[in-house]
């Protein structure tokens, strides 16, 4: 399921990419019109709701959730009601840090976390299934993984830590990170 599917390119992705079928939704009905036309060659692979959140999901049980896209607190939002077991795949535009520690306290495990660049642009993806799983402050605010190395977290630090600087910030934080990423 991609919730909050926009045009459809990740429904249309992934149906390139073996997924076999897809529900893709959207709040607003431009964008889901959008959506079907570009995912007509589908046909019955696809099914597009006009939904907010998960309620396009009503009675169906996807494998897999796609939320990407938006603000980190509308997919906590999108999330609080949802008690199912698929994996989830996110991508918070902000509020990165509140979605790790909601996830972390509603009992959801954290698999993937990591920064991708894109046209001078920073993204952060999660892949979470449920679990527990604890995190300390640097990964609630860094991601999972930040001891690994990753280029993108890297120019993404650098360029916080720069703007930080320029306000006279504490940029002890970043520094550290920086530190294992650099080794």
């Amino acid at each position: 399921a991609d919730v909050g599917c926009d045009h459809g390119y990740v429904a249309r992705y992934a149906l390139e990419n073996g997924v076999r079928s897809v529900i893709a939704s959207d709040v607003a009905p431009g964008a889901l019109q959008k959506a079907r036309v570009l995912l007509a060659p589908y046909g019955s692979r696809v099914t597009t709701v006009c939904a907010d959140g998960l309620d396009a999901l009503a009675g169906q049980t996807p494998d897999c959730i796609v939320i990407a896209g938006m603000g980190g607190k509308n997919i906590i939002d999108i999330l609080s009601g949802y008690t199912g077991d698929a994996a989830l795949i996110l991508g918070p535009q902000r509020d990165v840090p509140q979605v790790r520690k909601y996830l972390t306290e509603h009992g959801y495990k954290i698999t993937f976390d990591s920064v991708v660049e894109d046209r001078r642009r920073f993204y952060d993806v999660l892949r979470v299934e449920r679990g527990e799983q604890t995190l300390d402050r640097f990964q609630r605010q860094f991601g999972v993984f930040y001891r690994q190395k990753n280029q993108a977290l890297q120019d993404k630090l650098l360029r916080e830590r720069s703007l930080r600087q320029g306000y006279g910030a504490d940029t002890a934080d970043i520094t550290e990170v920086l530190q294992w990423q650099q080794r």
